[in-house]
């Protein structure tokens, strides 16, 4: 390759590209192009060898340097270098939140793990407990099992051993009378029975818990009979009350006869309120009227055999007069409570026997299991007396209701309410 040194007027020109003149192609300097005139000097900046007006330039000062500008190639780099800096940093932020996304997944999970579910979607932990730590769930334990761990505690008194549907009151067990009973338990039986039987008189009174399911007992009779024969002929008595019987038995129909059917004053069932004796009291269309002794026959049997689904009990059976000491009364019926009324006749045995039956069932180990014909499922268990003024009787938080009753004697009945359903063996 030839170089040629050009000549001196062609120095700091831009060559033309191929096929073009250099016509036009100058030095970006001040000089103009062919046919225009030269560009005029701009203030303050110096042209040829003068110098503008209010600049002094040392005569010693090197030669101007031309302005630069980038050429695109730098700019297309820088703007690269840029883009790739914000890709990082945008790649480190995403990194570090997703790290801390996941440390703080990491701790929740944790956390959740450690909760008792079964306790925050469970009922059981707003139940009253006394022992809160003395809980246990588990998906094998049965309703029986789990209610054994779960216990809520309810107080009573020492005179609650007196006090209750299955009081015990016979010869050996004398009831205990309290000054407010009547107007406060013991109420009037005409003013609050239902139209399905009849009252003696306006003067009878029961216990409210009596005459409310007494109601319900004649309202199913009714039901099923269509009959409102049945009178309550007799009910609670106080002791005057009692005496007054016993003497005019006594005087009526003789000493053995009093001694056999009617209980000395003290030591009667009527004065609990529970005690009710039946009669037939039928009216005719001729306007007159009869009252028969009630002997549970015939359709009256239906009493007898349904009784205990609503509380009641035939308290002087024939078969256990050896027992009760009291002749076969077929008109005396006793309230206890519907689970110990169903315990009873399930057992086939007298409420005296029945008091000691109780004793081999606790809250702790065996309980008696019984079921209605409605479905429901009661408990039975006995816890003793501890001769303290007050005491605290287990009853599992589980159970739909209750019933504490003292037997008059040494302890208390539980009837507990368990539910539905349940496979239930004694």
């Amino acid at each position: 390759m030839i170089i040629m040194n050009q000549p001196n007027n062609m120095r700091g020109q831009r060559q033309a590209p191929p096929g073009r003149q250099n016509t036009g192609y100058q030095q970006r300097s001040g000089s103009a192009r062919p046919g225009q005139s030269a560009p005029k000097p701009r203030s303050g900046i110096r042209t040829g060898s003068g110098t503008p007006s209010g600049i002094h330039r040392s005569q010693n000062a090197g030669p101007r340097r031309q302005n630069s500008f980038p050429s695109p190639t730098v700019t297309r780099r820088q703007s690269y270098a840029h883009r790739v800096r914000r890709k990082q940093r945008n790649a480190v932020t995403g990194i570090a939140v997703f790290l801390i996304i996941m440390i703080m997944v990491s701790l929740l999970l944790l956390v959740v793990r450690d909760i008792n579910w079964d306790v925050v979607f469970s009922d059981k932990n707003h139940a009253p407990f006394q022992n809160k730590e003395n809980i246990v769930y588990g998906p094998d334990l049965t309703p029986e099992e789990r209610d054994a761990y779960v216990t809520q505690y309810v107080t009573v008194s020492a005179e609650d051993v007196y006090r209750g549907h299955c009081i015990l009151v016979n010869l050996e067990h004398e009831y205990h009378f309290r000054e407010d009973e009547v107007g406060t338990e013991i109420f009037s039986v005409y003013k609050n029975k239902t139209g399905s039987y009849k009252v003696n008189s306006g003067k009878e009174l029961l216990h409210i818990d009596t005459i409310h399911a007494l109601n319900d007992m004649m309202d199913g009779f009714y039901a099923a009979t269509g009959s409102r024969d049945i009178m309550l002929n007799s009910a609670y008595r106080t002791y005057e009350g009692q005496q007054n019987t016993y003497d005019y038995y006594e005087r009526e129909r003789g000493h053995e006869y009093a001694e056999a059917y009617v209980q000395k004053p003290g030591f009667s069932e009527h004065h609990t309120g529970y005690a009710c004796d039946f009669a037939v009291y039928q009216e005719y269309e001729d306007g007159s009227s009869a009252m028969w002794s009630f002997d549970g026959k015939d359709q009256y049997f239906w009493i007898d055999r349904n009784g205990s689904q609503y509380g009641f009990i035939l308290r002087y059976s024939a078969s256990k007069e050896d027992i009760t000491g009291i002749s076969y009364e077929s008109w005396h019926y006793r309230y206890v409570g519907i689970g110990n009324a169903l315990a009873i006749t399930t057992m086939g045995v007298s409420l005296e026997e029945y008091v000691t039956n109780t004793k081999s069932y606790s809250y702790d180990g065996d309980r008696y299991y019984v079921r209605a014909d409605d479905g429901k499922e009661y408990a039975i268990y006995y816890v003793p007396a501890n001769g303290k003024a007050e005491q605290q009787i287990p009853i599992p938080s589980t159970a739909i209701d209750y019933d504490i009753s003292g037997n008059n004697v040494d302890g208390f009945i539980i009837a507990v309410q368990i539910g539905t359903g349940h496979a239930l063996q004694n």
